[in-house]
């Protein structure tokens, strides 16, 4: 079965709704990070890039992601 992100999260929440799956999605992304904090690093010296890093490039057609 294949779901868009729209049909995995529709703008049709309740307020309340929104900002409980936010806090909850930022909660766990919180404690993933904790746990695995020393892998992310290892991994990432591990490559030859680094996967979240931002070039010049990004920033000019990208100015404001947010």
């Amino acid at each position: 079965m294949t779901c868009t992100l729209k049909q995995l999260l529709p703008a049709e929440l309740s307020n309340e709704t929104a900002f409980q799956l936010v806090t909850f999605t930022r909660g766990l992304a919180f404690a993933l990070e904790s746990i695995y904090f020393d892998q992310m690093l290892q991994h990432n010296s591990e490559c030859e890039h680094e996967p979240f890093s931002r070039t010049k490039q990004d920033d000019d057609q990208n100015p404001n992601p947010f």
